[in-house]
């Protein structure tokens, strides 16, 4: 598909010694993606490129990474770099497909794609950035253009990518580094850290399309909280609206949302509302009103409101390119939220649109052009074929690829910006948008976003789910290498919807699938209208205590989840991990995607076909400890027991977790946490704790203390390192349970003997957090 047309200028720029610059012709736009780049240029002799006549080869710290070739394609620039034959593909955002996404091609232009089948390419989000790994070498590549993308990664040519650019331009990023971890860092360096959320959006959420009204919402959660089932968030869909006009309530179904959301409050439960993107048009319509007096809506080329039909009929869509209407939105958004909502549902926001009035017109005027003239079939096929892929966005197929949207943004100059040159960015600059409104109605409060749709550098402002997915095993089953390589593309707070949006549960899906849940990191169960009710107790014994149990379990692990958030916080690491992030020289780990890490030490192998009460498991390098037998594991292939009541966990030799008794709230104090060790040599653990709730953690408002404990002969000595003591933690108490140790004759602290206990096959030590702290001091 390469022509012949000249080949655009290139340029590179060293940015850092993990961070080289790629400039191909001349880039139009400001980057929406890139928060900022390293001072230019710190890359000393890290990176080297040599050109020459049939392309460019690129270098880091003396390896070859890859050759280049730039070239044009009938719409714009075209570049291939090579591959080898036993190296791996990852990321590239949200694709239905396997964990390595090596001899696929995607189209990157966000669509409302109900076809979730490998067929269904586009989807929701555009994150065009991979990694390419095997044992010995990892780099990433950041291909920085937010309209139309094409990447095929081994289909056209069998040792090489190919990258098609909707424009006469691109501008990649490549990043280098002696393991995945750094990539990410690099890469997260560039366009923004991962928000830390407030400590309720990580615990479980439970949503329905819809729950009807506001007495049906107060059932429900004080159901919750009859059955003693941990939750922290009831979800309301587009049904809460008056006539799904943005920012309204039905005064019939929600008489009072604020006293509603007052109810729920003081049950220790939040409220996220759905919040759509279309305005409908119409007079005397506030929202709308407001928008054409500021000109904050998108335009035809000839000048005219750009329309087209969505949930409340015809609609027009923010201009989110301009800053007035991002402040337009922002203020909208914040006297919604003044009622008490605490967090935002943004949804149809590829923009997904049912028909767009003018390609719709044209459309009907052909069809009936022909049908007068009594052509049925010409008719029929120009509709069939043609023009119902192009009056709406949704549901694109892999063989069409994008469907433009004919409108045209103003920027702060004034200046005319074709929506197809940043479509994927639309959901980016809304998500900025939907932050300001939480920084006006919620100052120095922590702010929580769930996104359907992204694009690169979506993890500094939200969340994001795997949208419209069905009840079925094949659907969650293939949520985990979705998930990993949503974490691969720089945003760890990911989560599908568990037990399925579409279709019907059956009990034991539901069960699976909760239990699959409690490791996302966001977990939300969440159901569609016509389909069977999802809530935990819906079937009954011993269905529902098998569902309660699961999500306790995601309660009884927040001590360890809410670290690894603030580790994606820091330095872009995902929260849920492939095998190979944590054991880069196993060869087998590159292919295993029906289990996972979460952090560096706990891994899952959840079930993932009905029936099943065991599973084969791949137990990477290491020992392993089975955390329900206690039973320690040499690595390989093994069969374990799964018995519907509990997910396959295991505990890696020299790793730990740090656990609490589950609350019905997230935002509880943990009161005493249990550091659950399987020590062979060393073994360490982070203790972290902040309140939960506001910006305060940057200013050094935070708990933060590193336990190890060493072997040495019979001795298990733990010494404390004392990280950051600028919170008191909602813990009093650290308990330590030695796993898998028999050898342990004594446990010492800073030389002290501890009195200790045994607990079936653990060795338990118990202290206060006072003497915790006071024993560095000492």
């Amino acid at each position: 598909m390469a022509s012949a047309a000249p080949t655009p200028s290139f340029k590179h720029l060293a940015l850092d010694q993990h961070m080289l610059k790629i400039v191909v012709g001349s880039p139009r736009l400001r980057s929406f993606a890139v928060v900022s780049e390293p001072p230019c240029c710190t890359g000393g002799d890290a990176w080297r490129v040599v050109e020459d006549r049939d392309g460019v080869e690129v270098y880091w710290s003396g390896r070859k990474l890859f050759s280049m070739r730039i070239a044009t394609w009938e719409r714009g620039v075209e570049i291939t770099h090579t591959l080898e034959r036993d190296e791996h593909v990852y990321g590239l955002g949200e694709k239905y497909a396997h964990q390595d996404r090596r001899f696929k091609r995607f189209h990157f232009w966000n669509v409302d794609q109900t076809v979730h089948l490998p067929s269904g390419d586009p989807m929701y989000k555009s994150i065009p950035f991979y990694i390419v790994a095997k044992p010995g070498k990892v780099y990433g590549v950041f291909v920085d253009y937010p309209g139309y993308l094409y990447i095929d990664t081994g289909v056209e040519h069998l040792d090489r990518i190919v990258i098609r650019v909707g424009a006469g331009y691109a501008v990649l990023y490549v990043f280098s580094g002696e393991n995945l971890y750094e990539i990410l860092d690099a890469y997260t360096r560039l366009t923004g850290r991962p928000f830390m959320p407030p400590k309720w959006a990580v615990g479980y959420h439970q949503s329905r399309y819809s729950y009807a009204s506001q007495d049906e919402v107060l059932r429900v959660a004080e159901e919750f909280r009859r059955r003693r089932i941990p939750c922290d968030a009831i979800w309301l869909d587009i049904d809460y609206m008056d006539g799904y006009r943005l920012f309204t309530w039905s005064r019939d179904r929600f008489p009072d949302p604020r006293g509603m959301i007052e109810k729920l409050h003081s049950m220790n439960m939040r409220v996220v509302t759905i919040v759509d993107v279309g305005i409908k048009e119409e007079k005397g319509y506030h929202a709308y009103d407001r928008g054409v007096e500021l000109n904050a809506f998108l335009r035809t080329p000839d000048g005219e409101l750009f329309r087209g039909g969505v949930w409340p009929g015809l609609c027009v869509f923010p201009d989110f390119l301009r800053s007035s209407g991002r402040r337009y939105w922002a203020q909208r958004l914040a006297e919604f939220m003044g009622v008490g909502v605490d967090g935002i549902w943004l949804d149809m926001n590829e923009p997904a649109i049912f028909y767009m009035e003018k390609p719709f017109r044209s459309m009907v005027a052909e069809v009936s052009k022909r049908l007068i003239e009594n052509d049925v079939e010409g008719a029929g096929n120009h509709y069939f074929w043609r023009a119902r892929h192009l009056i709406g966005t949704t549901s694109v197929g892999k063989g069409i690829g994008m469907v433009d949207i004919p409108a045209v943004h103003l920027d702060d100059d004034g200046g005319e910006v074709r929506h197809s040159e940043i479509h994927n960015a639309y959901p980016l600059l809304e998500n900025e948008a939907t932050k300001m409104g939480f920084e006006i109605a919620r100052p120095g409060r922590r702010w929580f976003i769930l996104t359907r749709s992204a694009y690169a550098g979506i993890q500094r402002l939200a969340a994001v789910w795997t949208g419209d997915n069905q009840s079925d095993w094949g659907h969650m089953a293939i949520s985990i290498p979705m998930l990993l390589n949503l974490g691969l593309s720089g945003v760890p707070f990911a989560g599908a919807d568990v037990g399925g949006f579409g279709d019907d549960v059956d009990p034991e899906m539901l069960v699976r699938w909760t239990q699959l849940g409690a490791f996302y990191p966001f977990f939300r169960n969440h159901s569609s209208k016509g389909t069977r009710r999802q809530e935990p107790w819906v079937f009954g014994e011993p269905w529902s205590s098998y569902v309660a149990e699961a999500i306790r379990l995601r309660y009884r692990l927040l001590p360890y989840i809410y670290s690894m958030f603030i580790e994606a916080h820091r330095s872009g690491k995902p929260v849920i991990r492939p095998l190979f992030a944590e054991f880069p020289q196993d060869e087998q780990s590159y292919v295993v995607e029906d289990e996972f890490l979460v952090g560096p030490s706990l891994l899952v192998a959840p079930v993932l076909t009905p029936g099943a009460r065991a599973r084969a498991v791949y137990l990477p390098q290491v020992r392993w400890l089975d955390l329900w037998s206690g039973e320690v594991l040499e690595p390989g292939w093994r069969l374990v027991e799964a018995p519907i009541d509990r997910v396959p966990l295991f505990l890696r030799e020299d790793g730990a977790v740090v656990t609490t008794e589950p609350r019905s709230s997230a935002t509880e104090p943990w009161g005493t946490v249990t550091i659950d060790v399987f020590v062979g040599r060393k073994a360490c653990a982070v203790l972290y704790d902040d309140d939960g709730e506001t910006a305060d953690f940057e200013k050094g408002r935070f708990f933060e203390a590193k336990v190890c404990i060493e072997r040495r002969g019979g001795d298990a000595v733990i010494r404390v390192e004392e990280l950051h003591m600028g919170y008191e933690p909602g813990f009093s108490k650290v308990r330590i349970r030695l796993l898998g140790s028999p050898w342990v004759e004594r446990v010492l602290l800073e030389g002290e003997e501890l009195r200790v206990y045994r607990s079936g096959k653990a060795v338990v030590a118990e202290l206060g957090i006072g003497r915790l702290t006071a024993s560095q001091q000492g």
